[in-house]
């Protein structure tokens, strides 16, 4: 049966409730297989972060998150760090934090990443850890095939991520000659086509890196006036978009029908994004449930008869 490889975002937020599921659901089915391949996150005050905000009641100490990470490992399950931030320097690179997780949690293990979006850290980790998988990241702002199909082509980047604005373009699909390599976003609820996106990427780079330096700063609104013209007290760290009169349509949403004719195209890498932005519940209601147990459910009948 050709099934989706799904990682699933909020590895740290919602660690107990994603990894207790996976681990009932192979309890209940008696299957040696996860419910996902991998996850990712990641933690408030690491400079390194980026693409979204990892505030501090959702943070755990190193060793207790080594110990998730190792859970995760145990499981057969890969760990991502969302090191995505797009303004890092090469003084940047000696941050004590962010180098202690990436030798003594990620690289302890063959099947950990890290999400990347500056060529300056990818050409760190991969020169001083050479088997660390590199996830090319949509902040990239890949525009067209060619530069997709050379990103795949890379051989530092184990996968490589699409923009989800392509996601319902099959012109643009057939165009990439290794969708093996691409990871597909198959929720995302952003604005199609705005304009603010690497705006709001670029404040949420700054904002971690100030964040990482005071840690007791709870909110970007207190670090309005900082040194950065990018921090604006109205949009604090939401959609600028909708701040600005742009409606999420949800046009970027892949339907079972849709993650079928990806497969049937080659894609086998999927993404489900949203696990720090919403609570468990809703998480899990809205796109845990649906995607990771209803959509295999709907192959499983349809293979042995039993769908229309």
């Amino acid at each position: 049966m050709n099934l989706p490889l799904w990682t699933v975002s909020g590895g740290v937020k919602h660690f107990e409730k994603i990894s207790t599921s996976n681990r009932s659901f192979r309890e209940y089915y008696d299957t040696p297989r996860n419910l996902f391949n991998s996850t990712y996150d990641s933690i408030f005050g690491l400079k390194w972060n980026g693409g979204r905000v990892c505030n501090p009641h959702d943070t755990m100490d190193l060793a207790s998150l080594k110990d998730c990470v190792n859970e995760y490992n145990k499981q057969g399950i890969g760990f991502n760090f969302s090191f995505t931030n797009i303004c890092l320097k090469e003084e940047d690179l000696d941050d004590l934090a962010c180098n202690f997780v990436l030798e003594n949690i990620i690289a302890t293990h063959h099947l950990n990443g890290v999400i990347c979006a500056s060529k300056v850290l990818r050409d760190y980790i991969k020169t001083n850890y050479p088997k660390v998988r590199i996830i090319w990241s949509v902040i990239n702002g890949l525009k067209t095939a060619e530069e997709y199909n050379e990103a795949c082509e890379d051989e530092q980047n184990y996968l490589v991520v699409l923009h989800p604005d392509f996601n319902h373009n099959p012109k643009f699909l057939d165009e990439l000659t290794h969708p093996e390599k691409i990871e597909v976003m198959a929720n995302d609820a952003c604005v199609f086509g705005c304009p603010y996106r690497r705006l709001h990427y670029t404040m949420l780079s700054e904002y971690a890196i100030q964040q990482a330096a005071n840690p007791i700063i709870p909110s970007l609104k207190e670090l309005d006036g900082t040194k950065s013209s990018l921090y604006k007290t109205e949009y604090g760290t939401g959609c600028i978009a909708a701040l600005n009169g742009y409606v999420r349509d949800n046009r970027n949403i892949l339907s079972f029908s849709d993650i079928d004719a990806m497969l049937d195209r080659g894609f086998q890498h999927f993404k489900l994004i949203g696990g720090r932005e919403y609570d468990w519940k809703t998480f899990e209601t809205k796109w845990f449930e649906n995607y990771l147990k209803r959509y295999p459910a709907r192959k499983c009948f349809a293979e042995c008869g039993m769908g229309n």
